[in-house]
């Protein structure tokens, strides 16, 4: 009797060996499934980081201290002004962009002008559990005046 059981695999542990492989997947597509979700929130996160880098970026390159006609002027940064992009959503629907300027202490030579000005730019997004997911970058605008431009 002793030898019948050894040769052979019994019902008990065949259940056992199931039992064990059903935990081990049951545990990978959940895995699965928060790595999806971590994907879709990284993929959010880099569109929104990209947008305002691009706005920031948009903003640091204006093309002239003083309001000019077809230029883009540092005096035209304000509050969800300045540039060609505008407030609102983009990446259909799914980023909303908007940003802030405060001025710095105004400078002479520059008419007046604030010296710098500090910018805000705020990207919003919706995450899966329809959260507000917010990233905000800020950099400092520097107006410098060409020769040509300086106010006498």
């Amino acid at each position: 009797m002793i030898g019948n059981r050894s040769r052979g695999v019994s019902l008990i542990e065949v259940m056992v060996a199931l039992a064990v492989l059903m935990v081990g997947a049951v545990a990978l597509v959940g895995l699965q499934l928060q790595l999806l979700r971590t994907q879709q929130n990284s993929q959010q996160h880099a569109a929104a980081l990209v947008l305002a880098q691009r706005k920031l970026e948009e903003l640091r390159s204006f093309q002239s201290v003083y309001r000019w006609p077809g230029l883009f002027a540092y005096q035209d940064i304000a509050h969800n002004q300045g540039g060609g992009e505008r407030p609102g959503f983009y990446e259909a629907g799914q980023l909303q962009l908007s940003w802030r300027s405060q001025d710095g202490p105004p400078l002479v030579h520059l008419g007046n002008l604030p010296a710098f000005k500090q910018v805000d730019v705020q990207t919003l997004w919706l995450d899966e559990q329809q959260q507000w997911q917010s990233l905000v970058l800020s950099g400092v605008k520097i107006g410098r005046a060409s020769c040509r431009e300086r106010v006498s």
